[in-house]
């Protein structure tokens, strides 16, 4: 375990505590009246895997240990033993890109190689439910999850849900951060702006980063899955299928896992398959096809609040 500084402000991300060298200031920040379950150190020299049992051009993995090589950003290394990871960056590099990197990549394949149940999607909560929305890049997870604020819900992650049992057997998810990533043209749409202040996520790109509003950092009991099926313009309506609890559901879902490709290469997915199971069996788990448009976004909204 490393060195830990009571002196050192740390970060919330997805109900663990992180201490960083590397600035976050998407994060919320939290005193460090506890030792932090991640830490994160900045380098001028990279380090490598000394004993590597799998090899890709950007991924490396030894026992409790790995590295990403990006040519144009710089490399990180992660060591599951210490909960340290250590950024390299160079120094023609964007700040604001390595930060995400680091979120949304680094970050979800230490917790992965910890053991922890990491999936991609979006996750709001209304004080009663706590809802998963799952689908594919692009299929309007975050749309969605923001359109829901105006009735009452709050927007617990937009892009990463890190999952985990209770004590009693119960699925929860904890909430990512008090930020989402959201386009221009969700946000014009939106029936009100629901949303706090925000700024230009990335340098060059028109993504957003959008206040969400404060939200416990507790893990909270999952009650729905929901599966967004591929947009198509064709579509004339929209539909909510019942429960879905045959392999089909569950495969989708796994592919929704954090690593999930990495995973089918390395043969590793025998656990996950176990925790997918019990998952899909805790919760209602519904598909959802939106028609293409923002005219039917009011009826997905519709379709979810009636959830029971």
């Amino acid at each position: 375990m490393s060195t830990w500084n009571s002196s050192v402000t740390q970060y919330l991300y997805c109900g663990l505590r992180i201490e960083s060298e590397l600035l976050f200031p998407e994060l919320e920040q939290v005193p460090a009246v506890v030792p932090p379950d991640w830490v994160v150190r900045l380098a001028g020299i990279a380090k490598t895997v000394k004993k590597a049992w799998y090899q890709s051009p950007v991924v490396t993995l030894g026992e409790n240990e790995a590295t990403w090589q990006l040519e144009q950003y710089g490399s990180w290394y992660i060591d599951v033993l210490a909960r340290e990871i250590t950024v390299t960056a160079l120094d023609s590099v964007d700040e604001r890109s390595v930060r995400l990197f680091t979120l949304q990549m680094v970050l979800p394949m230490a917790m992965h190689l910890q053991g922890e149940t990491v999936l991609r999607g979006a996750a709001v909560t209304d004080g009663a439910r706590q809802i998963l929305i799952l689908g594919a890049p692009a299929s309007g997870k975050s749309t969605l999850a923001a359109s829901l604020l105006p009735y009452g819900f709050q927007v617990l992650a937009d892009s990463l849900l890190r999952i985990n049992k209770s004590d009693n057997g119960d699925w929860r998810v904890s909430p990512q951060y008090r930020r989402m990533l959201i386009w221009p043209e969700t946000l014009n749409n939106l029936p009100t702006n629901s949303l706090g202040t925000y700024t230009r996520a990335r340098p060059g790109i028109d993504l957003l980063l959008a206040e969400t509003g404060p939200c416990s950092g507790s893990p909270l009991p999952i009650t729905h899955i929901l599966m967004l099926s591929e947009q198509k313009s064709f579509a004339e309506k929209l539909s909510l299928s019942s429960n879905v609890l045959g392999f089909d559901s569950l495969e989708r879902l796994l592919q929704h896992k954090s690593w999930y490709r990495w995973q089918v290469e390395t043969n590793d997915l025998e656990l996950d398959f176990l925790n997918t199971m019990s998952l899909l069996h805790q919760c209602q788990t519904k598909q959802l096809e939106i028609a293409w448009g923002w005219e039917h976004l009011d009826r997905a909204v519709q379709a979810i609040l009636h959830l029971a």
